[in-house]
């Protein structure tokens, strides 16, 4: 197994979070998600499939974009820490069933992810996020407003996460493909 540092893939909050009314939700990666795109970093955008799973990206879908704040791998969502009903000592997941939450792309709060496809993210860059299981699904990228389903609108540019790690800040949106 391969370690990474914990600060390499994240989703955080540069304003506007925690915040006494916020809204978050939790769900399941969808098991059609292949192997191959395993694990699924925190700052990823998802969205939900009709058995309320996360699933890769938005593309053109009139789906609402989520960004997760969890990577599928984290302890608190996975561990093999046996079968708490019959182990002693049996590790039980903060999120039972495996949920990762992620942030609704309807929230009041200006995010930094470092899960993007490389470029030039200038201030007022519409963003969407790729469908399928190609490494940039999920990934922001660069939109077309009235196109794409447009995940978020670019605030700084791309800056530091404070850990060293380029992360692209935008403010959460959602504007459909079609009008």
């Amino acid at each position: 197994m391969a370690f990474r540092q914990m600060t390499s893939h994240t989703l955080d909050a540069s304003k506007g979070w925690p915040q006494q009314y916020g809204v978050d939700f939790k769900a399941p990666l969808s098991a059609s998600i292949p192997d191959s795109r395993l694990p699924v970093y925190a700052g990823h955008c998802v969205r939900l499939d009709s058995d309320g799973t996360f699933l890769l990206g938005v593309g053109t879908t009139a789906s609402m974009p989520l960004f997760l704040f969890q990577n599928s791998d984290d302890p608190d969502i996975v561990n093999d820490g046996g079968d708490a009903a019959v182990d002693v000592g049996g590790w039980v997941g903060i999120t039972p069933g495996g949920g990762i939450m992620a942030i609704p792309a309807k929230a009041a709060v200006e995010l930094m992810s470092t899960e993007y496809v490389a470029g030039s993210y200038p201030p007022n860059t519409h963003l969407t996020a790729a469908i399928g299981t190609v490494a940039a699904s999920g990934r922001l990228v660069a939109g077309t407003v009235y196109t794409d389903t447009i995940v978020g609108i670019v605030s700084r540019g791309v800056v530091n996460n404070g850990h060293g790690v380029n992360a692209v800040t935008f403010w959460p949106w959602y504007i459909p493909p079609t009008p």
